[in-house]
């Protein structure tokens, strides 16, 4: 047992200097030992990055060298190294800033030592963020010259500002941020001497004559703010569209159409869940476009209205939802992509619900589809619009094959959603799952989107599956997930459990045929056979022509995982034309349904 370890043999042994998240993985997926750098110490303006991470490391047989960059919407160079070996072991060495305002010293471990030639690339932040007390940012002067607008040279040191024949410079105060300050104001001249007695400000106020917001400068009139959006700086306003609106122009006239393919009886429905100014819920308002309702009529609370009600088929509803959980043994609209997936007698029940209604104090729930083997004892009910969170059902009394009753009491009835068994770690009751080989990487995508063509986008989608990883793959990397943006075979997203020797819940990008890991999170508690639900959100990026977020959710049905991935920037995501599947990478593993809903925010 060593007792007082050296600060740097401790250190070599451990993370440090890097964030307890960074995974040291480089591009090519190598781990970067932890005894090359034992310590570090970097300060540098935070303009250049909120956090500073490992870039390249290279020990060569005769050179060693490193980088390191600043993470933002930016990757920016911040500092580097490079020194002839031998290097000293346990030696402050200064880093070469690659701005200005950095400075800071490195010392090497003895890892690089022992190293005869081994290199390192780091393409993402997250592969070996420091730690913020090693890489500390700080805030900079707020004037560090002054220069015309667009210039490429500024002044420095001390200036002196002198006005012109109609411009003034003087010094006042003025109140910033709620603090009183002096400050140098550049403002034109009250007036000029008496022998020109010139009205500088009508002078200087344009063609117009009299000042725009005074609303007299004749037609057309300016675009002064939509609501309480004003213009920014330059007199722009911009606009972004989200969901189903499609932006059209108007030939020969101003303005633009804003087209949105939803149908009247849509248009009567409100998905709102709060009350209105007068405390109606949603189910509360007036339908006025009843001949046009497209919804299943709603059972009846008897066994004689039940038995009349007739489910739709999941063929015959319109647009989304999309829902496929093999109960019938087929895979509807999927396609195998790439490997081997069969069906299976594996899975939990589950399927979509048309409508709940009140039922005596309980609910009574109608499903979409008749339950294809045996009725659940105890079932989940989510995305309906009138619990509009998770709610377990137990059931009471079965009307028929397509409705039960439940204990659980409702406040008014729901427009309907989805359900699905609940079980113990597993064990299959009655359901089917699409069942991935472990042989090799297997992909099934849901066709409905091809062609790209026909308007697909699978922004704002949210898509869902409920998967378990089984044992029985043969030196496997077991892990499985949801396929997003799927382009072609070098070009998609993986959102998947790994239950590798790492076990975590991670966003992987195939770009080029190359992968690289965009966020991940560690689970240990992860387990084989456990059921996991795993959902996926996708946005566009505001700001941002090509790149796209995503938020990321796993939760465990048979233990207590819980955890997201939100805000997970995805680049080169746009246009977002890819598909929606299943995935497995030499894994065995169930995936007991595919749902796929519009997601607006």
């Amino acid at each position: 047992m060593i007792r007082n370890q050296n600060w740097y043999d401790l250190n070599e042994s451990r993370l440090w200097p890097f964030d307890d998240q960074a995974r040291l993985i480089d591009d090519d997926g190598l781990r970067l030992p932890h005894d090359m750098l034992a310590d570090l110490y970097i300060r540098y303006p935070k303009s250049l990055g909120e956090r500073l991470f490992l870039s390249t490391f290279t020990a060569g047989p005769g050179i060693v060298t490193m980088t390191l960059l600043g993470s933002g919407s930016t990757l920016s160079p911040v500092a580097a190294i490079s020194l002839p070996r031998p290097v000293d072991i346990g030696r402050m060495y200064e880093v070469e800033p690659m701005a200005a305002g950095v400075g800071g010293w490195i010392v090497f471990g003895a890892g690089v030592k022992g190293q005869e030639s081994i290199s390192f690339r780091f393409s993402d932040p997250l592969q070996t963020t420091l730690l913020a007390q090693t890489a500390r940012g700080y805030i900079a002067l707020p004037s560090l010259g002054l220069g015309k607008l667009y210039g490429s040279e500024s002044l420095t040191g001390v200036v002196r500002i002198r006005g012109g024949t109609d411009v003034i410079t003087v010094v006042e105060e003025r109140e910033i941020g709620g603090v009183i300050r002096d400050v140098i104001v550049v403002k034109l001249a009250e007036k000029l001497d008496i022998e020109e007695p010139r009205n500088l400000r009508e002078l200087y106020a344009g063609d117009c004559g009299r000042r725009p917001e005074s609303g007299n400068c004749g037609g057309p009139d300016p675009v002064e703010g939509i609501n309480t959006v004003t213009p920014d700086c330059c007199g722009n306003i911009f606009v972004e569209f989200r969901g189903c609106g499609e932006i059209k122009s108007i030939a020969g006239e101003c303005g633009v159409i804003v087209d949105c393919g939803f149908g009247l009886g849509e248009a009567c429905i409100t998905p709102d869940r709060l009350p209105d100014s007068e405390g109606h819920l949603p189910n509360e308002y007036d339908n006025l476009c009843t001949d046009y309702d497209e919804s299943p009529a709603t059972p009846g609370t008897s066994e004689e209205a039940a038995g009349d009600f007739e489910p739709t088929t999941r063929s015959s509803l319109p647009g989304y939802p999309y829902f496929e959980n093999f109960d019938d043994l087929n895979s509807n609209d999927l396609t195998v992509f790439l490997g081997n997936f069969v069906l299976t007698r594996a899975g939990n029940g589950s399927g979509l619900i048309s409508s709940v209604t009140n039922s005596g104090g309980s609910a009574l729930f109608a499903f979409v589809l008749p339950v294809p083997y045996s009725l659940p004892l105890n079932f989940e009910a989510k995305f309906n619009s009138v619990s509009a969170y998770n709610v377990s059902q137990t059931v009471v009394n079965v009307i028929s094959s397509a409705a039960v009753v439940t204990g659980a009491a409702y406040v008014s009835d729901g427009a309907g959603g989805l359900w699905r068994e609940l079980s113990a770690a597993g064990e299959g009751r009655g359901g089917n799952a699409f069942e991935a080989q472990e042989d090799r990487r297997n992909i099934v995508l849901w066709n409905e989107g091809l062609p790209a063509a026909a308007g697909w986008d699978c922004l704002f989608k949210r898509v869902e599956t409920v998967l378990s990883v089984q044992p029985g793959a043969i030196a496997g990397k077991n892990n499985g997930g949801l396929v997003f943006n799927y382009v072609d075979s070098s070009n998609y997203w993986l959102a998947e459990v790994d239950m590798d020797l790492e076990k975590s819940l991670r966003v992987v990008q195939l770009d080029a045929g190359q992968w690289k890991i965009r966020g991940a999170i560690r689970l240990a508690g992860l387990a084989q056979s456990h059921r996991y639900e795993l959902a996926v959100s996708i946005f566009p990026l505001d700001g941002s022509g090509t790149a796209g977020i995503c938020d990321i959710v796993l939760r465990g049905l048979d233990d207590n995982v819980n955890a997201a991935l939100l805000e997970v920037v995805l680049p080169g995501l746009m246009p977002g034309s890819g598909l929606f599947g299943f995935h497995s990478d030499r894994s065995l593993t169930w995936f007991e349904y595919l749902y796929v809903d519009n997601n607006n925010p």
